[in-house]
């Protein structure tokens, strides 16, 4: 049997230990992010360094003189109408989200049960 002491000394251990473990996931997933930023900043450099893209005063991805390929182009507008609007859409806090998958949630359940009764 663990005494007292033990009993607690052994808590705090596991404690401090799933906190650092805790940690470290946290500063793995920031590294992860930032690696993509760091990334995709660079993609972004080059093709203004090479002239191939800029911005125009609203920000929007815009060609350069030397444009060789529509990448950057393509990756802006498919940003701009595929993933702004569905980031836009996605409520903010734990409540509203929850509400809102529990209609998706709703209505592919009627979907399924409608697919299912026709002949």
């Amino acid at each position: 049997m663990l005494s007292e002491d033990q009993f607690f000394e052994a808590k705090s251990f596991l404690q401090v230990y799933k906190d650092a473990h805790h940690c470290l996931e946290q500063a793995a997933r920031k590294q992860a992010v930032f690696d993509k930023y760091k990334e995709f900043y660079g993609k972004v450099k080059e093709g203004q360094d090479g002239k191939e893209l800029t911005f125009d005063n609203n920000g929007n991805l815009q060609m350069a003189a030397n444009f060789r390929s529509n990448y950057f182009l393509r990756l802006g507008k498919f940003m701009q109408s595929n993933v702004n609007p569905k980031l836009d859409s996605i409520p903010k806090n734990y409540e509203d989200l929850s509400a809102h998958l529990a209609g998706i949630i709703e209505d592919l359940k009627k979907k399924i049960i409608a697919t299912k009764s026709k002949p």
